[in-house]
């Protein structure tokens, strides 16, 4: 394309009009953002040619202090403004290289109608790749908290983030010389296994098998483990070993396959030597379903000899607590509620309750479940999902009855320890979390609630320190990455409070609780009321349940002098929510 970059030209049945930030077609109609624009005016008028990340970076956004992260966002945005329905994208992924327009590219002079095409590449579809999983869990979210300063501002409403799909994934150039890895030789980070199951999408099935792994690993002695949230941001992932383990801090990876066929389960594993890139061990267990929890143990047995650290009785054998589950349904219920849980919405909250309820129902001994299902109530009261105080006993008596069978149980003392959080009891809090740590030295859930009852305590040394220490184990978690952002800001350090909620936000874009915390943060402390709404707006688009956060945009459109949206929001709040949802920001 040549002439004023500036310029409105068509791109396929597009008009783009880039001094309007808009795009339009058939009638419809969608703005971008400026850095959105500058990105599809820069690929246009390359049409055709594969353009280099880097390329993108150095010519786009010049002298912008951008990631790949940031480039993913673009892309996703981009192709989510510019999508006609066909399935088949405009902007084409070539792995490890970048990026390419596949569609004709025509620039309008102006007193013409339009001028032969100078760019012309058949579309490809890009190739369709499952999505695998919901978002990992969002951070907790507390009645007027306020935290985090945000960088990323959404600068026109309609743009909205509805998620992400394995296929934008950055395009990742390999390095010249991969120098070595600084880490602990008994750091490990598990990778989410590959569902191998034919035909049939199970990857709430694979990924909740990875995650028990790597909670039993969590629990060996001299054992460094990088976090659930932080392995699993390189889910399909095209870096190599040695890359996604420096990025992690970590010296190992665990791999894997899971293929589920009938009531039968078949478990594929290998270690590497990130260091190396050599296999320093691998195997294949074969289970029945109702028998499949057994693999962890036998793994984390195995991992602890490759690596020369030693399990104890309580680490390796799972703390004496039986692993055998009921039946296929229970198992599958079980893992179903896990995968709500992660979302944390309203909706798969209430989602992940009845799925452990029914576990419980099925079979009353599965400890695991009772824990998890304390969770699940706890965190319907963090994010606002409900308001009754009845289910923190509820949650306080779950845990006690699992602690009376097993008191080394890690995860029900962390559960307890929130527990305790709610009824304000910060000492006997701080003590259950530092017992859940001796269990699993390496939970970083438990760092980051240790971290927060220091704080409540008045500990704020210890506050920072504990938090510190959870960004190490776990450096890509949104929630403590908002924990972060939120110490910056109460400390006076807003620029590292921007940075940090930033991060967070291009991490998991998704993110409903997110987007909450930025609009709050512009409309309350920056003044921008406008650039709030449309955060509101967003956050509110992704989880339509949420009563508070359509509380929060009526405020909005009633401090900008529009009565007429803020009533609609409030009624619409009235009818999710309880009536006490209305909260501002005075």
């Amino acid at each position: 394309m040549t002439g004023d970059t500036q310029g409105d030209f068509r791109l396929s049945d597009w008009l783009i009009q880039p001094a309007l930030g808009r795009v339009s077609r058939n009638g419809s109609e969608a703005s971008l953002r400026p850095r959105e624009m500058d990105l599809l005016v820069y690929l246009s008028r390359r049409a055709g040619e594969v353009v280099r990340t880097d390329d993108i970076m150095s010519d786009v956004w010049q002298g912008v202090e951008v990631t790949n992260d940031s480039l993913y966002f673009s892309i996703s945005q981009l192709r989510k403004a510019l999508d006609d329905g066909s399935g088949v994208s405009i902007i084409e992924t070539i792995p490890k290289r970048g990026y390419r327009i596949v569609a004709r590219v025509e620039a309008i002079v102006p007193g013409e109608t339009t001028k032969p095409p100078v760019a012309d590449a058949t579309p490809q579809a890009s190739q369709d790749v499952e999505s695998a999983g919901a978002a990992a869990p969002g951070p907790t979210r507390l009645h007027g908290l306020r935290v985090g300063l945000a960088a990323v501002v959404i600068a026109i409403v309609g743009v909205l983030w509805f998620g992400m799909t394995d296929e934008e994934l950055p395009p990742v150039e390999e390095p010249a010389v991969v120098q070595p890895i600084d880490a602990d030789p008994g750091s490990i980070a598990v990778m989410p296994f590959i569902d191998l199951t034919p035909e049939t999408d199970y990857t709430y099935f694979s990924d909740g098998i990875t995650e028990e792994i790597l909670n039993r690993l969590t629990r060996v002695p001299g054992l460094r483990v990088a976090a659930r949230t932080s392995s699993f941001t390189f889910k399909d992932s095209e870096l190599g070993v040695v890359e996604i383990a420096r990025a992690l801090g970590v010296a190992n990876l665990l791999e894997g396959s899971v293929r589920k066929e009938g009531e039968r389960v078949r478990i594929s594993v290998q270690l590497i030597d990130a260091t190396s890139g050599f296999q320093l061990w691998s195997e294949s267990f074969e289970h029945t379903l109702t028998s499949v929890f057994d693999v962890q143990n036998k793994i984390s047995r195995k991992v602890a000899e490759a690596l020369k650290v030693t399990l104890t009785s309580s680490t390796g054998e799972g703390g004496g607590k039986s692993t055998a589950v009921a039946s296929p349904y229970v198992l599958d219920e079980y893992l179903l509620g896990l995968e709500a849980l992660r979302v944390m919405s309203f909706g798969s909250l209430r989602s992940a309750v009845d799925h452990f309820e029914n576990v419980l129902e099925a079979d009353p001994s599965f400890d695991n479940a009772r824990i998890q299902l304390a969770m699940a109530k706890i965190q319907l009261l963090n994010t606002g999902a409900a308001s009754d105080m009845s289910l923190i006993a509820d949650a306080d008596a779950l845990v006690s009855q699992v602690l009376d069978d097993n008191p080394n149980d890690g995860d029900a003392h962390r559960v307890l320890g929130m527990v305790r959080k709610w009824q304000k009891r910060w000492p006997e809090a701080v003590a259950q979390f530092e017992r859940a740590l001796e269990i699993a030295p390496s939970d970083s859930e438990s760092m980051e609630h240790l971290a927060h009852s220091f704080a409540a305590a008045g500990r704020i040394e210890d506050w920072r320190r504990m938090l510190d220490q959870a960004m190490r184990v776990d450096p890509f978690s949104v929630r403590i990455l908002q924990s972060v952002a939120n110490v910056n800001r109460m400390f006076g350090d807003i620029s590292a409070a921007h940075d940090t909620i930033g991060r967070a936000i291009e991490l998991r874009p998704e993110n409903p609780n997110l987007w909450w915390v930025l609009g709050q943060i512009q409309a309350a402390e920056e003044g921008k009321l406008a650039a709030g709404l449309e955060s509101f707006l967003t956050s509110a688009e992704s989880d339509p349940s949420d009563y508070e956060i359509a509380a929060y945009v009526s405020a909005t459109y009633a401090s900008l002098g529009m009565p007429e949206p803020a009533a609609d929001w409030l009624d619409r709040s009235d009818q999710l929510g309880p009536e006490d949802a209305f909260t501002t920001w005075a």
